[in-house]
């Protein structure tokens, strides 16, 4: 969960040189850069909702 965007994201990789995490969102889509300071693990409630979101996405655009 980055928590300036307060917006539920996956970690994809983290880069050492500039000590940040990209995180991409759980439907898909860009990823953005946050802090590792700024991110905490998502709430059983915020990541149950991440993957319903995901599967009406999914139906709605035969994902």
């Amino acid at each position: 969960m980055d928590t300036v965007r307060d917006v539920i994201g996956q970690v994809m990789d983290y880069d050492p040189t500039t000590k940040t995490l990209q995180l991409r969102p759980p439907r898909g889509g860009l990823e953005w850069d946050a802090r590792p300071g700024d991110v905490r693990p998502a709430t059983d409630r915020e990541r149950l909702n991440a993957k319903v979101q995901a599967a009406n996405c999914a139906r709605r655009w035969g994902g």
